[in-house]
C-alpha cells in the first residue's frame, strides 16, 4: 500500500515539521539556558496542578508543580516548573531541587527527565514531519503498511 499526498497536505506536513523543529530547538537552547546559568536551589512545592489529557484508555495527564524558591538576594519567589511531566507529582511542602535563573518566573527540575525528553521529543516528531513533507514535495511517493 502506499500513500500519495496532495500538494497541500505536503506543504502543510511540512510546515508543521518546521514548527515542531523550531519549538524543540526552541525548547533544547531554554534548557542550555538553564545548565549553564541557573543556581541549584531547594525548591518547596506550593502546589500541583493536574494537567489532564484524554487517552483511549480514560484520563491520564502530568503534573506541573508551582515552588517557592528563595533568591540570591534572600526572597522568596513563586516559580511553576519549565515542563509538566506525569513523574512531578510532588506532595505539597516536599523538597524539590531545581535550576533557578533569577529574574525569571520559571524554574527546572535538575534532575528531571522532561528536561531532555521533551525537546527530543519535539525535535524526532517535527523531523519526521518535515522529512516526509519534503519528500513528498518532490513527488516521492511513501510506502506505508502492508
Amino acid at each position: 500500500m502506499t500513500v500519495d499526498i496532495s500538494l497541500t497536505g505536503a506543504i502543510v506536513l511540512t510546515i508543521v515539521g518546521i514548527i515542531f523543529c523550531g519549538f524543540g530547538l526552541w525548547m533544547r537552547d531554554e534548557v542550555q539556558k538553564f545548565r549553564r546559568r541557573g543556581q541549584k536551589v531547594t525548591g518547596i512545592v506550593t502546589d500541583v496542578e493536574f494537567v489532564k489529557s484524554d487517552d483511549t484508555n480514560g484520563v491520564s495527564g502530568s503534573y506541573r508543580p508551582t515552588l517557592d524558591v528563595t533568591g540570591p538576594d534572600g526572597t522568596i519567589v513563586s516559580c511553576r516548573t519549565m515542563f509538566s511531566s506525569s513523574g512531578y507529582d510532588y506532595a505539597i511542602g516536599q523538597d524539590v531541587d531545581v535550576l533557578y535563573i533569577p529574574g525569571r518566573d520559571t524554574v527546572l527540575v535538575a534532575n528531571g527527565a522532561a528536561r531532555w525528553v521533551m525537546p527530543a521529543a519535539f525535535l524526532v516528531m517535527g523531523g519526521g514531519a518535515l522529512i516526509a513533507g519534503l519528500l513528498a514535495l518532490t513527488g516521492v511517493t511513501l510506502p506505508f503498511g502492508g
